[in-house]
This record gives structure tokens, C-alpha cells and sequence, in this order.
């Protein structure tokens, strides 16, 4: 996971730039007095997996789920930790130009979470009757920061 400043040029790199410029923590050893937003950035193509570690101080975990968005009107986002319920989020916003859908966290669930393993689907509704297609699938395996070795 990526803190702080970035120089890319999407979309989400340019939220996190601005988020920066704004008080945004540039990263873990920023000084506390000084202390604005904390965002972590995971970019995640399509059939990708990230390592995560949720701190304390995490404010926003925003992470950039690569697809081929094109032709797609509706997008359902699917969410399932372990081999726990699935989550839904139904019609989500998505530019059919666009290489990315942005997904933003807040961080009290994510804190709370043991080490475990999340798998996130985008599937594009293309149509009446046609079924869903997917986009990408994603997996994040999520290990609390008291169990990293420093």
C-alpha cells in the first residue's frame, strides 16, 4: 500500500495529490502536530492481489480497481471476506472510458478486521436478461498492524 504523495496521473493519484496539498499526511513519519488525513492507495488490476496493513493513525484506504469498463451501464461491486456472506453494492457510477473504478474505505472496520482474506468482483450488467460479465476479480490479504514484525 502506497501513503502519501503520488505523481501518477489518474484520476485517484490526482484526488490523493490534492488530499496532500490539503493537510493529507504525506506518510507514517509525518509529524503528529501537523497531522491531517492519513490515505493508504492500493492500485489492484484485474486478477490482482495486494498485501494490506491497516495502522492506527490510517485515516482512508482508497484503492484502484483496474477493468475494461467499456459498453458497462450497471456495475455491482461484490464484497466477501474468508469464506463469509457476500456484500453487494449495487449501481455503482463507472465511465465506460474509464480504467478504473475508485473504491474508498473508512478505517474503523478495517482496523477491527483479523488477518484475513478479501475478495472483491466487479460484474457489468450489460443488458436485459443477458447475465452479469466480469470485470475483475481482487483479492486483499489483510494482515492488523499488531501482527507485523518491525
Amino acid at each position: 500500500m502506497v501513503r502519501g504523495r503520488s505523481r501518477g496521473g489518474t484520476a485517484v493519484e490526482a484526488a490523493t495529490r490534492r488530499l496532500t496539498a490539503r493537510g493529507a499526511r504525506a506518510g507514517p513519519d509525518s509529524p503528529q502536530s501537523n497531522r491531517g488525513a492519513s490515505v493508504g492507495l492500493n492500485r489492484v488490476p484485474a486478477g490482482g492481489r495486494v498485501d494490506c496493513t491497516v495502522t492506527a493513525e490510517d485515516d482512508l484506504l482508497v484503492s484502484c480497481l483496474e477493468g475494461d469498463f467499456r459498453g458497462v451501464s450497471r456495475l455491482e461491486l461484490v464484497v466477501q471476506v474468508e469464506d463469509g456472506p457476500e456484500h453487494r453494492v449495487f449501481d455503482l457510477p463507472v465511465s465506460s472510458s474509464s480504467a478504473e473504478l475508485i473504491v474508498a474505505q473508512a478505517m474503523p472496520a478495517l482496523r477491527a478486521m483479523p488477518s484475513s482474506t478479501t475478495r472483491m468482483r466487479l460484474l457489468a450488467r450489460d443488458g436485459e436478461g443477458e447475465g452479469d460479465r466480469l470485470v475483475g476479480e481482487y483479492t486483499s490479504a489483510h494482515t492488523p498492524s499488531s501482527e507485523v514484525r518491525r
